[in-house]
């Protein structure tokens, strides 16, 4: 059984790490340091991942992505935000069992609900992730 995890960056960092009065400069390392997190989330979980983080007051146009650690890490370019990726990836991408969309965005949330799209608020993914951190140490 194939799962994927689609994460609303940015709305998840505001709620993990619990602060609403977040730094660009720390935005930058904590951004680095969830990747990171889930990096290692995907290695125990065998969870395909992406996380979708806005990129609208980038210089770049349109979308781009990379992978670290085998998680798809998107910004959405200035012509769309992390939800309409968000709700692109989760209606297109084919061949998962389960889609998990993690975001405590409530429009979002109701959006993105159809057969086989879960939704996963980002206070109910932050208990599982720091659960497994804890149980791999």
């Amino acid at each position: 059984m194939k799962s994927l995890l689609v994460i609303d960056g940015y709305n998840f960092i505001f709620n993990y790490f619990n602060n609403k009065a977040i730094r660009g400069d720390e935005l930058e390392m904590l951004r680095g340091k969830l990747i990171d997190d889930l990096v290692q989330y995907r290695h125990n979980s065998g969870f395909d991942i992406i996380i979708v983080f806005d990129s609208n007051k980038s210089s770049e146009k349109g979308r781009h992505s990379s992978k670290i650690g085998g998680v798809e890490v998107i910004f959405s370019g200035k012509t769309k935000n992390a939800d309409s990726v968000i709700e692109e990836l989760a209606h297109s991408k084919e061949g998962y069992d389960k889609k998990f969309i993690v975001t405590s965005d409530n429009i979002q949330q109701t959006v993105v609900f159809k057969e086989n799209i879960y939704r996963k608020s980002c206070r109910e993914f932050c208990i599982e992730l720091n659960n497994q951190k804890r149980e791999v140490r």
